[in-house]
């Protein structure tokens, strides 16, 4: 609900998800899980064919920009063919200096257009896992009560 409080939407069609190797299998759980409940996943190459090869679940594989292509992952942010974005960088890919440049290229872009565009966007892997894991609940069913109901006041 904090996410919820500052603007972000709960996402209602496709979600784009670009996770680096370096998290694919900690993430591998909480992506099987946006396809289980129905989100129409876009993917990054690396991710789509590790959804594919892990879970045999088929997404729609959209390239990177230095990858080229009629479509790329920004289009799909400016497009608004997308309503959440999770963007999980690969820390390894940075050790050489060309994907250093891609990554965080690519990164930036996918970043920038997610601000510019008001869509939704998670960089850090707990958020992201924490943040699909509340998916599974109605949000129009949680109850409004007061902070200490949710959290216990200690007392010294």
């Amino acid at each position: 609900t904090s996410m919820l409080a500052v603007g972000h939407t709960i996402p209602k069609k496709a979600i784009l998800v670009s996770v680096g190797d370096a998290y694919k299998e900690e993430f591998a759980s909480y992506m099987k899980m946006l396809h289980d409940l129905g989100y129409k996943l876009f993917t990054t190459q690396g991710t789509s064919k590790f959804l594919k090869h892990r879970f045999n679940i088929q997404t729609q594989f959209i390239p990177k920009g230095y990858q080229g292509g009629n479509q790329t992952v920004v289009d799909m942010i400016q497009n608004g063919n997308v309503d959440f974005v999770i963007n999980i960088r690969d820390k390894q890919a940075l050790e050489t200096a060309e994907n250093f440049v891609k990554e965080q290229t690519d990164g930036f872009q996918i970043r920038r257009a997610s601000a510019d565009h008001n869509i939704p966007l998670l960089t850090n892997i707990r958020a992201a896992k924490l943040f699909v894991s509340s998916l599974r609940y109605d949000i129009d069913s949680l109850p409004i009560e007061p902070w200490d109901y949710y959290v216990p006041v200690i007392k010294n």
